[in-house]
């Protein structure tokens, strides 16, 4: 308990924020978030960054990693989305998609918009140059990584936001090793637009191929949009065994989540309960087995 004026320490503040008493918070950090080798000073700096940003590492938007013997805060892309919506200034972002002649995508364009200034943010990042080939997520779906690796980084860029590693910051090698068995990279897709419910303030463009081709949804998110082919399905395809051998093969629980956190369940199978909730229940039994 702290004497009357005492200032509350940070782990303290935090605790109470997320309506815990320290002990509590501690342990359960210690067992399910923070690597098996953590140390307190590893625990104070993480709990550093989430208070900073008031991010919730139960709903995975940031969490710790282990590399090339050191431990490392990381924010997952939800922990990106989160922050940049609660800024007062922030105004939307734009994506655009470069492909070759065959149609795989070879660079992602971000453009984020603040209310504040006369130009946006805009960042491309190329498939060449981030793709990770022992990563499941990565193989499997790399047009929507390289939208997520360019999204972090505009973020960054265009709000500050600093001391945390991403999926594509140099540590000296892979953040984490899934160490899959070896195949052929999966060609890069287009992404289909999200779906969104009907909305009569919905601004349609037209569609075409390529840069430039947008559409606005109602939350001011702005996704590419590209000629269909007869031969793709108009329903995103997610694949949940994928994500589910996946995570069986996982080592430990930070991998584990690593692996959750790159095909992004919570997101993309938004409007279909069944699916998420069998991806859910998968990590959280395969959460307990690892854990012990």
């Amino acid at each position: 308990m702290n004497a009357p004026g005492q200032s509350l320490s940070i782990i303290d503040e935090y605790a109470t924020s997320r309506h815990m008493e320290r002990k509590a918070l501690e342990a359960v950090l210690f067992k399910t978030i923070m690597p098996q080798e953590a140390t307190m000073e590893d625990l104070v700096a993480f709990i550093q960054l989430a208070h900073r940003f008031d991010l919730d590492p139960f709903a995975r938007e940031i969490y710790c990693i282990k590399s090339k013997g050191r431990i490392y805060p990381y924010i997952s892309v939800d922990g990106y989305a989160r922050v940049i919506n609660r800024q007062e200034q922030y105004d939307g972002v734009e994506f655009a998609y470069d492909q070759d002649e065959n149609g795989r995508i070879i660079a992602v364009t971000c453009s984020m918009y603040r209310k504040d200034r006369s130009r946006p943010t805009t960042v491309t990042e190329f498939l060449d140059e981030c793709i990770m080939p022992d990563s499941t997520a990565w193989r499997k779906s790399p047009g929507r990584m390289l939208r997520h690796r360019a999204f972090v980084q505009a973020s960054r860029l265009a709000f500050g936001i600093s001391a945390a590693l991403d999926e594509g910051s140099d540590v000296g090698g892979p953040v984490v090793d899934l160490s899959p068995p070896s195949e052929p990279a999966a060609r890069a897709e287009a992404p289909r637009p999200r779906r969104q419910p009907p909305s009569p303030s919905r601004a349609a463009f037209p569609e075409g191929s390529g840069k430039g081709n947008v559409e606005r949804d109602d939350d001011g998110v702005v996704w590419a949009s590209e000629t269909k082919s007869k031969d793709v399905s108009d329903d995103t395809a997610f694949d949940i065994d994928g994500l589910i051998d996946a995570m069986e093969a996982a080592k430990d629980v930070t991998e584990l989540k690593t692996i959750y956190n790159d095909y992004g369940p919570d997101d993309e199978l938004q409007g279909k309960p069944e699916l998420l909730d069998r991806a859910q229940n998968a990590f959280i039994r395969i959460s307990k087995r690892l854990a012990g």
